[in-house]
């Protein structure tokens, strides 16, 4: 349908008096999704590829070590609230980590481009073939007006055998290949033991890690920060405060912008996705969803979670250093007659 875009006001003052000037209201008119379209999230853009970078070769991977796999999905035309979070199979005898994604965002007089990378950590349990599935992103070209498929073919990966199993194969005649000496079973069997103790070791790390973080979230922000803060900013954290008990994600999204223009009065943010640039990565993260999930409800699909919670605990954590901005030099007026 319509979609009217209100005038801009501007109020200045001038050496008599104040003067207020706005712009014409512009209307949009906003088509639906086409009936052609039959991919699960609504992606519109000029152009949009998928592709894959590796530590290694795919024919190169050994049992028990990790290879790291990068897939970029990049976008003209489209803002980061718009790409789906990719989910890559895992087959049967390999593990596989994910690390958080990130996702740059450019705004230029040509549009918007945006670039989104998640690296996957891939651990085969034991030497053989694996193949991991093919990957498929659909989209529509408002070029060429048609639906395209950004693909990915699927990977066929050839895992030796760990280094000590290469070592006790090569050594044992062919004639009791079939039945190794208990010296070779041994030797393999602690090899995968330490394997295992190190992966416990990782995730184990993590988990404390991930607790840490999830501690540190919780703690309120320091009460110098709350009694320091001006009137203005104090009423937007309260706004945003209201707005995400109320888990109205729109109401959400107007309480930030309002909340941001107070953290950077010198540059407001005028987008989610620009606030997101500005703070660290777990807020970031949440207003990235955020961003998504109101996209996508627009289409009537089925939207991502989000977290409001999350976002007012996150966002009252920024503190005031970041926010002061940087004090004017004083500009003295010189006398009309010089002496």
């Amino acid at each position: 349908g319509a979609l009217v875009i209100p005038p801009i006001q501007l109020t200045a003052r001038t050496a008599r008096g104040a003067k207020v000037v706005n712009s014409e209201p512009l209307t949009l008119q906003v088509r639906p999704v086409p009936a052609a379209f039959t991919g699960r999230h609504w992606i519109v853009a000029e152009d949009l590829q998928l592709r894959q970078e590796w530590s290694v070769q795919p024919g190169e991977v050994t049992a028990g070590e990790p290879v790291t796999r990068a897939i970029i999905l990049s976008a003209t035309g489209a803002g980061a609230g718009q790409l789906p979070a990719l989910t890559p199979g895992e087959p049967a005898g390999l593990k596989v980590y994910a690390d958080q994604p990130v996702t740059e965002e450019q705004t230029t007089e040509q549009g918007v481009t945006t670039t989104r990378t998640r690296k996957y950590a891939l651990i085969a349990a034991a030497a053989g073939s694996l193949r991991l599935p093919r990957i498929e992103v659909p989209w529509w070209n408002s070029k060429t007006e048609r639906m395209a498929i950004a693909v990915l073919d699927p990977v066929e990966l050839q895992v030796r055998p760990a280094p000590a199993a290469q070592i006790t194969a090569a050594a044992t005649p062919a004639t009791t290949a079939a039945a190794p000496p208990p010296a070779a079973e041994d030797a393999t069997t602690r090899r995968l033991l330490g394997v295992s103790i190190a992966l416990n070791i990782a995730l184990a790390l993590l988990a404390c890690a991930a607790f840490a973080a999830w501690w540190n979230a919780r703690r309120p922000p320091p009460a110098a920060e709350h009694a320091d803060a001006p009137a203005g900013l104090r009423e937007a954290r309260a706004r945003l405060t209201q707005a995400c008990r109320g888990n109205r994600p729109q109401a959400v999204k107007n309480a930030l912008l309002r909340w941001a223009a107070w953290v950077w009065p010198e540059h407001p943010p005028r987008s989610l996705a620009a606030i997101a640039s500005r703070v660290e990565p777990p807020l970031a993260a949440e207003l990235t969803r955020l961003s998504r999930h109101l996209y996508i409800a627009h289409t009537h699909a089925e939207g991502d979670d989000w977290n409001a919670d999350a976002i007012a605990r996150q966002a009252v954590r920024v503190t005031i250093s970041a926010r002061k901005p940087t004090p004017a030099r004083r500009q003295v007026l010189q006398p009309l007659y010089r002496l």
